[in-house]
């Protein structure tokens, strides 16, 4: 990779160090970041131990810390499903911005995300968040009234 990474690319990065806040990594270019604590892991292996110092991760970039002049600091999602969602849709900034509008809106704005090309990946993000958060709990009353094949393939035998 031979220019700055852009936000929702995923890139690698070695971890360098484990603070109370996160992780410390290097990614790429050599560009000095972080993965705070709540975007390591999934919810459902939120008790896992994290990387080891010196493993390699993969993430996607949220942003920087600072812009100006140039980049500084790289922010880092690891978290299994944040990087399923961005390799699963063509524009993430489209299919997060279709979830946003969904999210509040109730059962016309559900209708017009299940016949989105961002459904599936959506709602299967969605569900990998914490059970009592507003993205898990929108995507269960979706899935509730969702026809059976769109049931199945977000929660497979669960359906």
């Amino acid at each position: 990779m031979s220019e700055t990474p852009a936000r929702y690319d995923v890139v690698e990065a070695t971890v360098t160090r484990h603070l109370h806040y996160g992780l410390v990594v290097v990614g790429p270019l050599d560009l000095p970041g972080y993965v705070d604590s709540d975007h390591i892991r999934d919810w459902a292996q939120r008790e896992q131990p994290w990387p080891e110092v010196g493993s390699r991760i993969r993430g996607v970039v949220l942003g920087y810390t600072s812009v100006r002049p140039a980049p500084t600091r790289l922010r880092v999602t690891a978290r299994p499903g944040d990087i399923a969602l961005v390799e699963s849709v063509d524009d993430p900034d489209e299919a997060l911005r279709t979830w946003r509008d969904t999210s509040p809106k109730g059962a016309r704005a559900a209708e017009v995300l299940l016949r989105s090309a961002h459904a599936i990946p959506l709602l299967r993000w969605a569900l990998t968040r914490a059970p009592d958060g507003d993205d898990h709990r929108t995507a269960s009353a979706i899935l509730a009234d969702a026809p059976p094949a769109i049931r199945e393939q977000c929660l497979g035998s669960q359906a």
